[in-house]
């Protein structure tokens, strides 16, 4: 529903069931192994045209209007928004390539050894505010060292992000990225209990951050948190 006018449908988003979700992480688990077996600068690559294909595509379907007649943004910020989500793939990719880069080591040092290691199937549970924005940077953290991800879109505003999300999925090897979006908190709190997650990453308020630190515990599953001040729609 647009938000300036509650009785005017923007349009129908898919709610995932948990047999879509148990596929998601089935997908992001068979795609891991390709995925992390490629060169850290042979994923930059592709994450960063990947991304700046789903930019295109999103413009060339006047995806800014979309997002703002969903979520209230002014027109000018929607695009921005859009525009940023692309150039944030390549600089994010940048940075993890070079702080991940291999390290020159003193073999004659007692710990001789750096290794990085992916966590596996990643989580990304995305805010209200910024979808478009916190997503790819999500993404590009998760995809850039080498994990596969599913994504969890906030329920109020899905359509844009689903599209982008879609078309960066088509631009990758099967499996890396999965999308899924639903009403209520259900489809979240499967999420970050699945036994398929290795870790989550969320950005929300305090009480959500809570409740998904909880849910982990069992399982120690790693947790990764950006919490405002107040609740937002996760």
């Amino acid at each position: 529903h647009n938000p300036a006018r509650p009785a005017e449908i923007v349009g129908e988003a898919p709610a995932a069931d948990l047999a879509q979700l148990d596929a998601a992480v089935a997908a992001a688990q068979a795609a891991a192994p390709g995925w992390r077996a490629l060169d850290i600068g042979e994923r930059v690559t592709k994450v960063a045209a990947a991304a700046a294909a789903a930019g295109e595509q999103l413009k060339e379907r006047d995806g800014a209007r979309l997002y703002t007649s969903e979520h209230g943004k002014v027109l000018s910020e929607a695009g921005f928004e859009i525009d940023t989500a692309s150039v944030l793939a390549a600089v994010v990719g940048s940075m993890a390539q070079s702080a991940l880069a291999p390290e020159q080591i003193d073999p004659n040092a007692p710990y001789p050894r750096l290794h990085y290691e992916p966590y596996g199937v990643a989580a990304l549970v995305i805010p209200f505010n910024w979808p478009m924005a916190v997503m790819m940077t999500k993404l590009t953290s998760a995809l850039t060292a080498g994990n596969t991800a599913v994504v969890k879109l906030p329920p109020t505003v899905p359509l844009a992000a689903l599209q982008l999300g879609a078309a960066l999925a088509a631009a990758l090897p099967p499996g890396v990225v999965n999308v899924l979006t639903g009403p209520g908190i259900e489809l979240s709190q499967a999420l970050v209990t699945h036994p398929g997650i290795d870790v989550i990453s969320l950005t929300g308020g305090p009480a959500t951050g809570r409740a998904v630190m909880a849910a982990a515990a069992p399982r120690l599953t790693p947790v990764l948190l950006e919490l405002g001040r107040s609740e937002e729609h996760t």
